[in-house]
């Protein structure tokens, strides 16, 4: 679990989130309490032979707050930078599909919202069938 915490740190620095000090003892705190969640879908990705984590995806599963209807919402996906344009990204989503789909929920939700989502992040994502549901806005307080 301590290599995917020094994963995060590296999505964290890379990320709009950047501002605020990342706490590795919370994270491993809060990834091990997921491990415990049948709620909570927590993937990592690992090269062969050399057995080292190169990314993650964590997602869940719960009501909207309007409704019973499940949705199931992804939290982080990071894979290292080297790694990326692979298949691993498209295996995460497939998995988390078949978990969703498998656990009721009615829609999946993917917020990219802690990157740069750009016309080659918007174009995986429609590939695999996803819509765009809006842009995010963001404002640290003092800007």
């Amino acid at each position: 679990m301590a290599h995917c915490v020094d994963l995060g740190e590296q999505f964290h620095s890379s990320s709009y989130f950047a501002f605020a000090p990342y706490n590795k003892d919370k994270v491993y705190n809060w990834a091990m309490r997921g491990l415990e969640r049948s709620d909570r879908l927590m993937l990592v990705a690992e090269d062969q032979p050399s057995q080292e984590i190169f990314g993650y995806f964590v997602a869940n599963i719960s009501t909207f707050y309007f409704s019973d209807a499940l949705v199931s919402e992804e939290e982080q996906m990071f894979l290292h930078p080297e790694k990326r344009g692979g298949p691993t990204a498209v295996k995460f989503m497939k998995i988390w599909e078949k978990w969703a789909k498998e656990n009721n929920a009615s829609m999946l939700y993917f917020t990219a919202g802690a990157i740069d989502r750009g016309n080659k992040f918007d174009g995986f994502m429609k590939k695999l069938g996803y819509h765009p549901t809006g842009p995010a806005y963001r404002k640290c307080v003092g800007e």
